[in-house]
């Protein structure tokens, strides 16, 4: 059983969670092991998305200091 929570349908599966976010699972037979990757790949995209944004924000933030 996954973490992951949707209203009026209960908890959401980890393949189901890797369908909706276009994560790729290997052959994994484990659900705890699945929801694991899963997670994990979830995190890894977050981050990224995170250092992107805090790379444009301080680009920003310097340039408006060099005016």
């Amino acid at each position: 059983m996954s973490r992951s929570f949707r209203a009026y349908d209960g908890f959401v599966s980890a393949d189901e969670l890797a369908v909706m976010r276009g994560i790729d699972v290997p052959d994994i037979e484990d659900d705890d092991q699945k929801e694991a990757y899963v997670w994990c790949e979830l995190i890894r995209w977050k981050d990224a998305d995170f250092v992107s944004w805090r790379q444009q924000y301080t680009a920003l933030l310097q340039e408006s200091s060099q005016r």
